[in-house]
Order: structure tokens, then sequence, then C-alpha cells
């Protein structure tokens, strides 16, 4: 088998294969990221919940807590959007 390096072409079923490889690891990884932030609204949504149901005066304390978990959620769809641009760019 030849050795490739910087002076020899790829071979075009090699580049396809890694471009494919990169592909379903950025897609995984956007896959990974959106269950992340479902999980963080849907916590943030039972804070949010508790502190308005479940005490006779508003918690402020749980409403917070429901804030850092919506901000999270934010935060990790602000990865989701980068690893779509990198997918844009790979393509």
């Amino acid at each position: 088998m030849p050795a490739y390096g910087p002076t020899h072409h790829w071979p075009t079923w090699a580049l396809c294969l890694m471009v494919t490889n990169l592909m379903c690891e950025i897609f995984l990884c956007v896959i990974k990221l959106h269950v992340r932030c479902n999980v963080h609204v849907v916590v943030g949504d039972d804070s949010l919940e508790s502190a308005l149901n479940e005490e006779e005066s508003l918690c402020m304390d749980k409403v917070y807590d429901a804030l850092d978990w919506y901000k999270k959620a934010v935060i990790q769809t602000r990865e989701i959007e980068v690893c779509c641009n990198s997918i844009q760019f790979t393509l």
C-alpha cells in the first residue's frame, strides 16, 4: 500500500470516507447537545412550576434556579448552531 502524505493525492473514496466520518461525528454532537438542551428546559419547567404552585409565597430561589436552567438551555442551543455552521462549512 502506498504511503500518503502531503505530496501524494488521497484516493477519492478515502476522502469521501473521511468527510462522512466527520459528518457523523458532528451529527452525533448535535444530537447530544439537543438532548441536553431538552433536559435543561424540562428541569427549568419543573423548578418554575414548583416555585409557583407548591408554596404559599413565591420562592425566588426556585425561580432563579429555573432561570439558570433556561440559561443553560440557551447556551446549549448556541452550541448546536455552531455545530450546524461547521457542517455547512464542511460541505
